[in-house]
């Protein structure tokens, strides 16, 4: 009698894991990050007003995954991603009685590309609540058409002593494609009904510009200029929901 629970333990095992065989899953992936851009020439020397942020940008993609055995996944997908620039600088007066005044004034450029990830993913093994940790690595190609953005920002002098607060941008996404560099930490779950939800971190690192930015600025008389790059690097949280799975054989 022993003998046959553990043989029926056994198979009950090994079916689980060969319902992660051999699948497809398909599914949607959104995504915030904070893309980063560098300093790349103008003037070295920047007000102390003058702040030059990380770009809060955004993706969404129809996703799909195989699952080829209970250790190894690919995913890939095809959607949309921002990526651009921030600049700020503070306003030397600002209302004390009204909590949405802000001590910055903010400008960005911002830009589009399709979205064409490729990677691999390592599965760890699934726990009592059928969830797992995920680490991957692989590429993505970015696919953008030549954009150009202005921002600025040229106060009344109402509210700030009289000084004028002054700042401007001009930003030129370059065409082509792109690729990048990104690994992955995710931790996901299984459903009862077959699906599977994940979120995790998404490391970018891209090989060369996708745009450059020019921000100008006036404090106390003194004009600066300084000019910014883009690579397509950032560090972001990914979230998605996979549907049920379906075996290919």
């Amino acid at each position: 009698m022993k003998k046959l629970i553990v043989i029926a333990l056994f198979f009950i095992a090994r079916s689980g894991i060969a319902q992660t065989d051999k699948t497809w899953a398909f599914g949607l992936q959104c995504g915030i990050q904070g893309n980063s851009s560098v300093f790349t020439g103008g003037s070295d020397v920047a007000a102390g007003q003058f702040e030059h942020n990380s770009f809060g940008s955004g993706s969404f993609l129809a996703i799909a995954r195989y699952d080829y055995n209970s250790r190894w996944m690919f995913m890939t997908g095809f959607g949309f991603v921002s990526y651009g620039f921030e600049f700020s600088r503070k306003v030397d007066y600002y209302s004390v009685s009204r909590l949405d005044d802000s001590r910055n004034t903010t400008i960005s450029n911002e830009f589009g590309a399709v979205e064409i990830p490729a990677m691999v993913f390592y599965k760890f093994r699934l726990n009592c609540r059928n969830a797992r940790w995920l680490i991957g690595a692989g590429l993505s190609a970015l696919l953008a058409g030549q954009q150009q953005s202005a921002a600025s920002v040229d106060d009344d002098t109402e509210g700030n002593n009289g000084k004028a607060v002054f700042l401007k941008s001009e930003a030129t996404a370059n065409d082509g494609a792109f690729g990048m560099l990104r690994f992955a930490f995710n931790r996901e779950r299984i459903l009862k009904k077959g699906g599977i939800i994940q979120a995790g971190l998404l490391f970018n690192f891209g090989f060369r510009t996708l745009a450059n930015a020019t921000v100008h600025y006036q404090v106390d008389g003194q004009n600066f200029s300084h000019t910014f790059s883009n690579s397509g690097n950032f560090v972001g949280i990914r979230a998605c929901y996979f549907f049920r799975s379906r075996r290919t054989n």
